[in-house]
């Protein structure tokens, strides 16, 4: 056979390779025009296209065909568009090398591995995270790392050989520049010129370029409106699952490089569902794949066997369905609800099962989560099947529905739907904080869904507790909650900073409103409060200036909670505040303390701290007195968290810290992590110097009590 050489091979990909590489990120793409729930969708991988199967493609609204099987052509495709369906896309496998077998001079051809620079297969060492190339005679781009089956270990094994799937014999693909490459060129028949390995499987290029007159050949292009991108899973960051984590930045280039290459085209992923999952991490790698979102790349993404999977064994739901409910369906509409999201499409299967279950799932995922839904026959997805496609269109008259992305990995087998249930709501507003600036309000909720995507949030903000001179900011334009990525249950998917409030207290509520010609808005009256005040504090993120020795010299370029006045009076070691100061780096929150007179840090010096901002949970003072709700309380060196009820005197001891004092000065430190990655720190200092046997106390600030005064620090 004429192969062509390495040579000439790398001396294409030096040409091309910087052409692909150097673009920059397409536009962010929003979601399919035109395209809801009320839509129908069609996955055909059969190879029957007779005029009858052609005119029942017809009458979807978005069709995915695989232009690799032997029947399909461009003419198809041309028939399928000009009869109104909206989106006709080509399936292409992107995280797997799909070889086939194809006849060529009647000789009958079985494809391998492609030979490429021959530096693979490749793998990343588990240490040193580095990439280990074998020089087995095969493209870099293949990759060998199977995890070794010994419970609690986490370690690989490396034969030499490509890992390949073992129920559709794909090889696993690292995909990078030279992999896009080859993505990008191989057509069936063989790209002109160029010999790929590759001549039975239809390229982008081919995929969507514009068809030529000869609609009925195969070798020229098919002119699909986009593509079905598969095998995303690939880079999935499963550690126990042996899965290759370390190809998520790749794999994200991979989408965008389609996106940017093809700016008119749509693009659809299969799966990947990772790449919108907070607090999903891959230690070993250290990959959180939400960091690597394909989100502004992709119109829209699919929830494969979300309730009905293709297992003929399974008579009812998917072992993962509650998982799929209640964990990952959450975390993914709060992703595709963002101003650069994406539709959301369902893709679930009949497979024997009793036709109540299709009925709910059309209920579940069409109506209430507003996915446009498919339904298979089996898993070959090789039938036309119209049920979902035959309900009657469904006007809209419901409120949108909040749910939680609180939820981890649930065991279906230790949980029952009931008990999920019972799990605290999110509903409406869960978050108050003073922004860094004056006047300014964090205001955090979680996320709702509806049959009419998208989902709008109105702000309600008042003076008044009922709310009876509320003003309303309509569709705010909200960004990602701050942490979320790293600790969905700590944290919430959505987030706005609104400006211009004078200092006061503040009522406010967060509603959900649909798309619907109605804009159904729900009716929630969950409110919180916030009091902004003048003592707003920060200082810059240091980088390791703070050394612990009592001597307060470094801390002389940072900014205090301002001088407290001499108001104990006595000569005696007493506690009385005079100054605190508060800094912070990437891992630590620092204090340092100047006391009137010689100071021993202990019972004495107590420090409150309220870390959700929110005064309705924490310990508020035995009497309901204190101005913040403490979460944390650190009294003399050691730290406690609050287990109580509020009034309730209940600390649990959490650890002594790290502290140094000398003469009036002491200094402390926190591991951040430990006060749960607060972005604020609402706190006060209450002094009792019951500990040196007097009965002086010392508020700092001084109207702690008496005004409701507190000092907030932000952790910027």
């Amino acid at each position: 056979m004429n192969i062509i050489s390495h040579q000439l091979l790398r001396n294409i990909l030096l040409i091309l390779l910087p052409l692909i590489s150097t673009l920059s990120f397409a536009q962010d793409r929003g979601r399919l025009a035109n395209i809801d729930a009320n839509s129908s969708f069609l996955i055909y991988y059969g190879n029957d296209f007779s005029q009858r199967n052609v005119d029942l493609m017809k009458t979807f609204d978005v069709v995915v065909l695989d232009a690799n099987l032997p029947n399909c052509t461009p003419r198809i495709i041309q028939e399928l568009q000009d009869a109104g369906v909206k989106y006709v896309l080509g399936y292409i496998s992107i995280g797997e090398d799909l070889p086939k077998t194809y006849t060529e001079n009647n000789i009958e051809i079985t494809e391998s591995p492609i030979i490429g620079d021959s530096l693979g297969p490749i793998y990343v060492d588990e240490t040193t995270r580095e990439i280990v190339l074998q020089n087995q005679g095969v493209a870099s781009f293949y990759v060998d790392s199977v995890l070794r089956s010994i419970p609690g270990e986490v370690s690989y094994e490396h034969d030499g050989m490509p890992d390949s799937n073992p129920m559709f014999h794909g090889y696993y693909v690292y995909p990078n520049d030279d992999w896009r490459w080859v993505l990008n060129v191989m057509r069936i028949g063989g790209a002109p010129g160029v010999f790929m390995q590759r001549k039975a499987t239809a390229g982008l290029q081919q995929i969507a370029g514009d068809r030529a007159l000869n609609i009925d050949s195969r070798t020229e292009n098919f002119g699909f409106d986009g593509f079905f991108l598969d095998t995303l899973d690939t880079a999935g960051p499963y550690t126990n699952l042996g899965w290759y984590p370390w190809a998520a930045g790749e794999m994200t280039k991979t989408v965008a490089f389609i996106s940017n290459t093809y700016p008119n085209k749509a693009v659809f992923a299969n799966r990947g569902l990772f790449y919108y999952q907070p607090g999903l991490y891959n230690a070993t790698y250290d990959v959180r794949p939400i960091e690597h979102s394909i989100r502004p790349h992709i119109n829209a993404a699919l929830f494969e066997s979300y309730k009905l999977d293709s297992d003929e064994t399974h008579l009812g739901n998917s072992p993962y369905y509650l998982d799929n409910k209640y964990n990952t369906a959450p975390k993914m509409m709060a992703e595709s609800n963002r101003v650069d999201g994406f539709t959301v499409f369902g893709a679930d299967y009949m497979a024997g099962r009793d036709s109540a279950l299709y009925e709910a799932l059309y209920q579940e995922t069409t109506i209430e989560n507003g996915w446009t839904q498919f339904l298979s026959l089996t898993g070959a997805l090789a039938t036309i099947e119209t049920f979902i496609r035959d309900h009657p269109q469904v006007e809209d008259l419901s409120e949108p529905e909040w749910i939680s992305t609180a939820s981890q990995w649930i065991n279906d087998a230790e949980v029952t739907e009931e008990e999920l249930l019972q799990l605290p709501s999110r509903i409406g507003i869960q978050k108050l904080s003073q922004g860094a600036n004056s006047g300014e309000i964090v205001i955090n909720w979680d996320a709702a869904k509806d049959h009419s995507w998208p989902v709008k949030y109105n702000i309600y903000i008042a003076s008044q507790p009922d709310f009876s001179d509320q003003v309303k900011y309509a569709a705010v334009p909200f960004q990602k909650g701050l942490s979320w990525d790293i600790d969905p249950m700590q944290n919430y998917a959505n987030e706005i900073t609104l400006n211009g409030f004078p200092a006061g207290t503040y009522y406010v509520r967060v509603r959900a409103e649909d798309s619907s010609p109605a804009q159904n808005e729900d009716t929630n009256t969950h409110s919180l409060s916030i009091t902004l005040n003048d003592n707003i504090y920060s200082n810059p993120v240091l980088t390791g200036d703070i050394i612990l020795d009592g001597d307060l010299n470094e801390w002389a370029g940072l900014t205090s909670f301002g001088v407290d006045p001499d108001d104990v009076p006595g000569v005696d070691n007493q506690v009385d505040w005079r100054q605190v100061w508060m800094a912070h780096d990437t891992n630590n929150l620092y204090l340092a303390y100047q006391n009137d007179t010689a100071i021993s840090i202990n019972w004495g010096y107590t420090a409150y701290l309220d870390t959700d901002t929110n005064k309705e949970t924490g310990f508020t003072g035995g009497d309901n007195s204190f101005p913040i709700g403490s979460e944390f309380m650190i009294q003399g060196f050691n730290l406690y968290r609050y287990t109580g009820s509020g009034i309730d005197w209940q600390w649990e001891f959490t650890s002594s810290l790290g502290r140094v004092w000398n003469g009036p000065y002491g200094e402390m430190y926190i591991p951040i992590s430990w006060l749960g990655n607060p972005r604020e720190i609402q706190l006060f200092f209450h002094g009792n110097n019951a500990v040196y046997n007097r009965s002086e106390i010392d508020l700092y600030p001084n109207d702690a009590i008496s005004s409701k005064e507190y000092f907030s620090y932000l952790l910027e």
